[in-house]
């Protein structure tokens, strides 16, 4: 559904970038190839999972989407001047003038791949371990239903799970506090671009050009701090994560 609305804030030049970006996800992540909605197909899950081509530990999808957030925004066509901002998608289902509707779809129509990239990464997070899960439950539940021939297949399969329990440890721990290392770096990306960018506009502020190219960054890096890391990666991402994906 988020797609879908931010394909309608979109120019309709850059609508054919989101098969790009639908495909660049799939790639990442390891999910059942369709959603099973039966009761008796969801007992499938496990043998119609697909493993990631490109696995990806938390941290490293947090660093990627991350890469693909800050891409995309130039790919759709902007830059961070102010002139490139586009005005002409804020008005949609909007029968009046509203500071807030309009302020609101501005954005979601100038920052639209970013807001995209940001709820994929937290879909990606919350799907990290499933695969492996899945799969230990499938090994069990097949060496439950295989008999027991001898004491040494009970050995082996002894020996079998405690190799098995370092494995299945490091695919849990993450699973707690991988949102809290995600807003971490996420965090710590945003203030060192906002540091790096309010340094260069006081170590620059008599510059002839100080109106025309480094007040617009600095208008653009707080739209990127405040409207994108506080509003999307923060609020929204944390509102996917409760609504249940995790």
């Amino acid at each position: 559904m988020l797609t879908l609305f931010l394909l309608t804030q979109t120019n309709a030049q850059n609508i054919p970038l989101y098969l790009l970006f639908r495909i660049q996800y799939f790639l990442l992540c390891k999910r059942p190839p369709f959603a099973l909605s039966h009761s008796f197909l969801k007992q499938m899950n496990a043998s119609l999972t697909i493993p990631a081509l490109l696995p990806l530990r938390p941290s490293q999808t947090t660093l990627t989407t991350l890469l693909l957030s800050q891409t995309s925004f130039f790919a759709l066509g902007l830059n961070n001047s102010i002139s490139s901002i586009d005005l002409s998608n804020a008005y949609n289902g909007v029968s009046g003038y509203n500071i807030l509707a309009v302020g609101l779809l501005v954005f979601l129509s100038n920052w639209a791949g970013p807001v995209y990239w940001s709820v994929a990464g937290v879909c990606l997070l919350g799907g990290y371990g499933q695969s492996s899960a899945s799969d230990a439950s499938s090994n069990t539940s097949a060496a439950a239903a295989k008999p027991k021939r001898s004491w040494v297949e009970a050995e082996h399969a002894h020996l079998h799970d405690l190799a098995k329990a370092k494995v299945q440890v490091e695919d849990k721990r993450p699973e707690k506090d991988v949102w809290t290392s995600h807003v971490a770096l996420l965090t710590l990306f945003t203030g060192v671009m906002l540091a790096s960018v309010m340094a260069a506009c006081t170590a620059l502020r008599t510059h002839l050009f100080i109106w025309t190219v480094f007040s617009p960054k600095y208008l653009f890096a707080m739209a990127w701090g405040v409207a994108w890391h506080l509003g999307v990666t923060i609020a929204l991402g944390g509102l996917v994560r409760w609504m249940g994906t995790w």
